[in-house]
């Protein structure tokens, strides 16, 4: 009978440690392999942006095969630079060299977000936090950004800035600004305008 209870003991203990194995096997394949990972992400965009940004920490979750959002998703966050969040993001894809270029960064020029943010906050009479302002590469290079007014999500406003921000198109404004500050045909027109408005309102 001690002997049958020994067996079963030695088993339940088996069974735990090879549980927690296979959790273990399970966690590191669904981590990056190392911090070569890390240096690879940070190096790469140190390099084609010209910035310093150094890794903070990192999601990563894999969808599978099926579905719309199917494949490997990683969102790396980075330490804040100049008081702007940073963050990029590589969707569908594993984590792998020649991928990299598929990485989207939120802020890719730390100048041109500085000036946006400094037209917005004279032209506007609100505190502005820039949560995008990142290169697109096409035949006329231009800007997407994104901006939240007065510390609220809800309030955004959303453009493409060509050359300077005097020059700016696609606006669009959030609905709850919309409503605030009576924004209503005022989409793609000029930012000054829009910003204007809502500084008289």
């Amino acid at each position: 009978m001690k002997v049958n209870k020994k067996i079963s003991i030695l088993l339940i203990i088996f069974i735990i440690i090879a549980l927690l194995i296979f959790i273990v096997i399970k966690i590191n394949k669904n981590s990056l392999s190392n911090n070569e990972d890390l240096s690879m992400v940070e190096q790469y965009l140190n390099d084609k942006y010209n910035m310093n940004l150094k890794i903070e920490n990192y999601d990563y979750y894999d969808n599978g095969d099926l579905g719309i959002n199917a494949g490997k998703h990683y969102v790396f966050k980075f330490k804040s630079v100049q008081g702007f969040d940073v963050y990029a993001n590589l969707d569908y894809m594993p984590l792998e060299k020649e991928n990299l270029k598929y990485l989207r960064l939120n802020i890719t020029n730390l100048e041109k977000a500085n000036e946006l943010k400094k037209y917005i906050e004279e032209n506007s009479g609100l505190s502005c936090k820039v949560t995008e302002c990142r290169l697109i590469e096409s035949e006329n290079n231009y800007y997407t950004f994104k901006v939240e007014l007065d510390s609220n999500t809800n309030y955004w406003i959303m453009g493409s800035i060509y050359n300077t921000t005097d020059n700016v198109e696609n606006i669009s404004v959030s609905n709850s600004l919309n409503k605030k500050y009576n924004l209503k045909d005022m989409e793609n027109s000029q930012l000054n305008l829009l910003l204007n408005k809502i500084k008289n309102n």
